[in-house]
């Protein structure tokens, strides 16, 4: 299996993240309340993401839980990649 390209581990976080319920709990990720493997997608990738402007973290309280959501830079990229892969963009 050969590895994957960084627009394709882009693709899949932004794809997560479009689709709904992904938190971040202090360092961590969560998809429907359930861990995200960090073997695939690392907790620096939705990190860099951020950094980047591509997803935003909004706190949802003082107990460090925050729902993250595509910035509008995101849902950009997102359908840019989507193109690449002649794949549907989930809005």
């Amino acid at each position: 299996m050969k590895p994957m390209t960084p627009e394709e581990v882009d693709w899949i976080a932004l794809r997560l993240v479009s689709s709904g319920d992904v938190t971040r709990y202090h360092q961590t990720y969560f998809k429907g309340g359930r861990l995200l493997s960090v073997l695939l997608l690392p907790e620096l990738l939705f990190d860099a993401l951020v950094a980047d402007g591509l997803i935003a973290l909004t706190p949802s309280g003082r107990d460090g839980l925050a729902r993250v959501s595509l910035t509008d830079a995101g849902r950009v990229r997102y359908a840019q990649l989507c193109r690449l892969r002649d794949c549907p963009a989930i809005s």
